[in-house]
This record gives structure tokens, C-alpha cells and sequence, in this order.
């Protein structure tokens, strides 16, 4: 029974998408429990075939569409997704063996619909090392900073950051799912935000601290090697 879809949003990143799709065979979650809901936002590299190739290795369903961006490529993932919790994954992830698991257990912990749960992001370290990434998570705190944040830490909706983060797809589906004019994904539609509002205010986020390596500005980061399955 698929208790968790993770929808993995890309376009152009066929150099990085075999080192994200190797992080997700490595799950400590059994293949029987998710599924990888790939949006091919009209590549024109070689992402068709890599995508196409994984299918042998992993639960994986490819949805394309023209050109659209981020925001209509999560939202064809929202409606394609079959299982009750959905992920948000970025195609510069790597994620940790734990990750999917630990989303699934976070949601079984607190049922509520309202509840979302937050992942951990880890920069590659190439990446972290660059001053102005540097900056933005350590000094200016405007990007992965997880600083002031503990594991199991109630927080409001501003913390439900796009990538790494879960929720109940139902919560989506009723009340709201993002604005595609935003081509980075950031809005919820406009005649949905009034209803979404009451949800969104009154909903929560738990922090897990379970890390996904990000790899940014076409890097490659290593798979991280020192989370095992436990």
C-alpha cells in the first residue's frame, strides 16, 4: 500500500538526475510503501531518456509537459500522486536513506491534515563553501537556515518551504495548490487563497531532522555516506 508519492520537479538537469535517482533507490523505505512521481517540465536534454531508463530500477512514473515551470509541474504532480502524503523534491536533491521513511513516520505521528512536516537540507559541501551561499545561510539566514529551528519544533506556515517538504495531498487538493503564473512555485492559486487562508494559518509545521543533501548551481554532491538505514 503507497503511503507517500515524492514528486521530483525538473527540466535540464540530465548531468545531475542519476545521483538524484541513486539517492532514492537507496531508501530505507520498501518500494512498496512509495512512489516517485518524475515531472519532465520540457527538457530538451537528455532527461526523457535517463527518467525513462530508471523506471527498471524504481517506482517511478514520468508525467511530461510543455514548458510551464515550477508551480504547474508541482501541481500535475499533486494530481498524478496516489498516495495520502506527498514530498516535495527538487532535481538537485540527493536524499539521505532516511528521508522517506522518516516523512511517513512524522505524518503517522501527527495524523492531522493540517499538519505538515519540514525537512532537512544539507548543502553539498563545494557548495556551501561559496561566500555567498556562506552568507545567505549563515549570516543574512534568507536560505536554509535551520539555525533557531530543533527537531520536533512547531512552526507556522512560513516554514513550509518548497523542497524537502511533506504534507497531506488532500490538504492540496481541497484548499489549495500553487499559482502557476509563479513559474517558481511560491503562490497558491488566487480564487483558493481565501480558503486556503483558514487552513494555512491554522496549520502547522514539524521539523524532522533528517537530511538531504543539495546540490546547487549544476554541482553534483556526494551521496552522503555516513546515514545508514536504523
Amino acid at each position: 500500500m503507497l503511503e507517500i508519492s515524492a514528486i521530483l520537479t525538473t527540466r535540464n538537469r540530465a548531468s545531475l538526475l542519476p545521483i538524484v535517482l541513486e539517492g532514492l533507490k537507496r531508501q530505507c523505505l520498501p518500494s512498496e510503501y512509495f512512489e516517485i512521481v518524475a515531472i519532465d517540465d520540457g527538457s530538451s536534454d537528455e532527461t526523457a531518456v535517463i527518467l525513462d531508463r530508471a523506471r527498471a530500477e524504481l517506482p517511478l512514473r514520468v508525467l511530461r509537459q510543455n514548458h510551464a515551470g515550477l508551480a504547474a509541474a508541482k501541481n500535475l504532480g499533486i494530481f498524478g500522486s496516489r498516495a495520502p502524503i506527498v514530498v516535495f523534491l527538487d532535481d538537485d536533491d540527493v536524499a539521505d536513506p532516511r528521508l522517506l521513511r522518516a516523512h511517513v513516520l512524522a505524518h503517522k505521528k501527527y495524523p492531522e491534515p493540517e499538519v505538515a512536516v519540514l525537512g532537512y537540507t544539507k548543502l553539498a559541501p563545494e557548495v556551501g563553501k561559496v561566500p555567498l551561499m556562506r552568507h545567505v545561510t549563515q549570516v543574512g539566514c534568507q536560505l536554509f537556515s535551520y539555525g533557531w529551528i530543533k527537531p520536533g519544533m512547531t512552526l507556522d506556515y512560513t516554514c513550509f518551504w518548497g523542497g524537502r517538504s511533506s504534507c497531506k495531498r488532500g490538504l492540496l487538493v481541497e484548499h489549495g495548490i500553487f499559482n502557476p503564473v509563479f513559474g517558481f512555485g511560491c503562490a497558491l492559486l488566487p480564487d483558493r487563497v481565501i480558503g486556503a487562508a483558514a487552513v494555512v494559518r491554522s496549520a502547522y509545521v514539524m521539523v524532522s531532522m533528517v537530511c538531504c543533501s543539495l546540490s546547487l548551481n549544476g554541482r553534483s554532491s556526494r551521496h552522503p555516506r555516513a546515514a545508514r538505514c536504523r
